[in-house]
């Protein structure tokens, strides 16, 4: 589902270096929730956190078709602090030291336990995902749609 919304103009390094901006960007919105929780003492938006988890994963995607990974063999583990799982994946993201197989399966893991930890199905996050983009982008990816879209 996600290519169909990748600009189709971009090269194969263009589309992981894509991915990688995208990844963080969404990384510092997930962060975000999490600092407002702690911080602000506003409790966690599921659906907020559905959404920004299924943004990270449309780019985790991309970057997969992109590196010729597909289909990773995925284990869910639960953990405490989605923070620390935050961070890990900015390092991953940010500073990559191993082989596109292996930053994809943690990554993917990590996204995982965020939505685990909340009471979120992987597929309910991916349906939301793919629900949105068929909105934003009904005939495929659109330049002159993506400037003008409304923010979730």
């Amino acid at each position: 589902q996600s290519a169909r919304t990748v600009p189709a103009d971009l090269d194969r390094e263009d589309r992981i270096r894509l991915a990688r901006i995208g990844m963080i960007g969404e990384l510092g919105e997930i962060a975000e929730i999490f600092k407002k929780e702690s911080y602000h003492n506003k409790p966690i938006d599921k659906i907020k956190i559905s959404k920004e988890c299924g943004d990270f994963l449309w780019y985790l995607a991309v970057y997969s078709r992109a590196c010729n990974v597909e289909n990773t063999d995925i284990d869910e583990i639960d953990i405490d602090v989605c923070i620390e799982v935050v961070f890990d994946l900015v390092k991953f993201v940010a500073f990559p030291m191993s082989p596109p197989w292996y930053d994809i399966r943690f990554m993917f893991s990590a996204i995982n336990r965020i939505l685990s930890i909340n009471n979120i199905t992987l597929s309910d996050c991916l349906e939301l995902n793919v629900e949105k983009l068929k909105i934003r982008y009904p005939d495929g990816f659109d330049i002159d749609r993506s400037r003008t879209h409304n923010s979730e």
